[in-house]
């Protein structure tokens, strides 16, 4: 089931409110849910979120098994891995909205902010997040540019600029809040 980027973007919302709000769908999550066509998938929209635990896309947007493309990397960022995994949900599964999903309190974020340097691949993570955060003024800035830079590498991507040039596609940003529950969508 196909449905148009701004559909989409109105369903998030529409779940983030409810998870808001205390007022979910009745998601019982248990392994008939799981009971689906094993040959395809028809999520209605892709989240690039960060891997952090406290962020789990399918609840706080409320929406059920296979209703969203989800892949997450520490601070959410749009590595090569990244954008071939949109690409497919986007090309092979029709999907119409990608949002990026960045959160109050991240520590890929801080670890940018911090000028460190970490040993392993952790570093090659924290140095794609590092340009976003250079010059933000506070935290939360950094937190923002991060994201806009996450979507700006995505809107570059080959294999999505038909689709987006078009209007068919859309890139949407978020922020999600872990104290009160919401996502401020950026537009």
């Amino acid at each position: 089931m196909s449905v148009s980027p701004a559909e989409a973007l109105e369903r998030l919302k529409a779940g983030n409110l409810r998870f808001q709000n205390n007022e979910p769908h009745t998601y019982v999550r248990v392994l008939e849910d799981f009971d689906v066509d094993p040959q395809s998938q028809d999520p209605f929209a892709a989240v690039l979120t960060c891997s952090d635990s406290r962020v789990v896309c399918e609840m706080l947007f409320d929406t059920g098994i296979g209703d969203l493309f989800v892949a997450r990397l520490a601070g959410n960022i749009a590595s090569p891995e990244a954008l071939g995994s949109l690409e497919f949900a986007v090309n092979a599964l029709g999907v119409n909205l990608i949002l990026v999903l960045g959160h109050e309190n991240c520590g890929a974020i801080k670890a940018a902010m911090s000028g460190e340097s970490y040993a392993g691949h952790l570093e090659e993570v924290i140095g794609v997040i590092r340009p976003a955060v250079v010059g933000a003024p506070d935290y939360h800035a950094a937190i923002l540019a991060n994201i806009r830079q996450s979507i700006e590498v995505i809107s570059r991507a080959p294999l999505l600029a038909a689709r987006l040039a078009s209007g068919s596609l859309a890139v949407s940003g978020g922020y999600y809040d872990l104290d009160s529950g919401s996502v401020r969508f950026l537009d």
